[in-house]
């Protein structure tokens, strides 16, 4: 019989024939639970939406990546562990979204067309070779 919690989790290590395993807290409260599920990435924020049941959580952006981990298994394991949707973006990223919604809702209020211009570097070359060769 184990006496502490490190030969129990070892018990269940070896039983699962050396399977590395991730230990979280579980919480009632669902927003620290979602964050724990995550670990080892650290969430700044979590907000709940309980109708759909699912969750949007902010990182620092030097933590997205371990949060969605390697093809998207970290968020799809806490995800299944959860039982909800989870929805990660970065601070930046959060931001940058913020920043957009709101110059589209001065552009509707104020009545001004917005138009999206791609940069020319960004323009397939095939694109370009008629520019280039145009006479002035």
């Amino acid at each position: 019989m184990c006496r502490s919690s490190r030969g129990r989790v070892q018990a269940v290590v070896s039983e699962l024939f050396d399977e590395k395993i991730d230990i979280i807290r579980w919480s009632p409260n669902v927003s620290q639970f979602v964050a724990e599920s995550l670990s080892p990435a650290k969430s700044a924020s979590v907000a709940i939406n309980e109708d759909k049941k699912s969750c949007y959580v902010l990182v620092p952006d030097n933590q997205l990546s371990l949060a969605i981990g390697k093809s998207g298994q970290n968020v799809r394991l806490a995800a299944r562990l959860t039982g909800w949707r989870i929805d990660i973006r970065s601070e930046s990223q959060a931001a940058r979204a913020m920043f957009q919604k709101a110059e589209d809702e001065i552009a509707a209020e104020s009545g001004i067309l917005r138009l999206s211009v791609r940069p020319a570097r960004r323009l397939p070359w095939r694109w370009l070779c008629p520019v280039a060769k145009a006479q002035p």
